[in-house]
């Protein structure tokens, strides 16, 4: 049978790659289905735990009323990322953090009622701001199937020093904010 007459008698054919493909059912039944998105095996064993070893650990020394800016660092827990200042004066600090994963267990810390914590409808975008007086506000997150995290930092509107943005115990900066860190598996 050929591809004229299967399409007449009711079946939609097509051809790929020198083979026919035959679809029973009526020729106006035929609807072009979108493939379902492949998956990678060792994402869905995620475990939020490959992340580069010098964002690992809080910061050391990190106290309520240190160097104003950004610490950030990821452990067992997580990602934590606290804002402070010195003095007690208000400095509002605000953040984007993004990624093709998903952010999930998103969690405000020490957060008063100008603080602000936002994830996007798809997971894919976090956004705060937080009003800090030389205390500590906060927030904590684990991604899901992220490769990549982007951070994005300004303070009283203003973007954030490179040299603001503190990672890991060992306190490193990024280069430039903003900034990306990338999964090492």
């Amino acid at each position: 049978m050929n591809i004229k007459s299967l399409v007449t008698s009711g079946v939609v054919a097509a051809t790929v790659m020198g083979s026919t493909l035959a679809v029973a059912g009526p020729a106006s039944a035929a609807t072009e289905s979108k493939p379902k998105p492949v998956v990678a095996q060792r994402c869905l064993a995620n475990h939020d735990d490959e992340w580069p070893d010098w964002v690992n650990g809080r910061p050391a020394g990190l106290d309520a009323g240190d160097n104003g800016g950004v610490y950030l660092w990821h452990d067992t827990e997580g990602w934590h990322l606290v804002v402070t200042h010195r003095g007690d004066d208000k400095k509002a600090v605000t953040g984007v953090i993004q990624t093709r994963g998903r952010f999930v267990d998103v969690h405000g810390v020490a957060l008063e009622k100008d603080d602000k914590l936002a994830v996007s409808k798809d997971h894919h975008r976090l956004t705060f701001r937080f009003v800090n007086s030389g205390h500590i506000d906060g927030l904590t997150f684990k991604t899901v199937c992220a490769p990549r995290l982007g951070f994005g930092f300004k303070a009283d509107g203003h973007k954030l020093a490179a040299g603001r943005v503190v990672i890991g115990h060992d306190a490193r900066h990024p280069r430039t904010d903003p900034f990306t860190i990338t999964r090492t598996a």
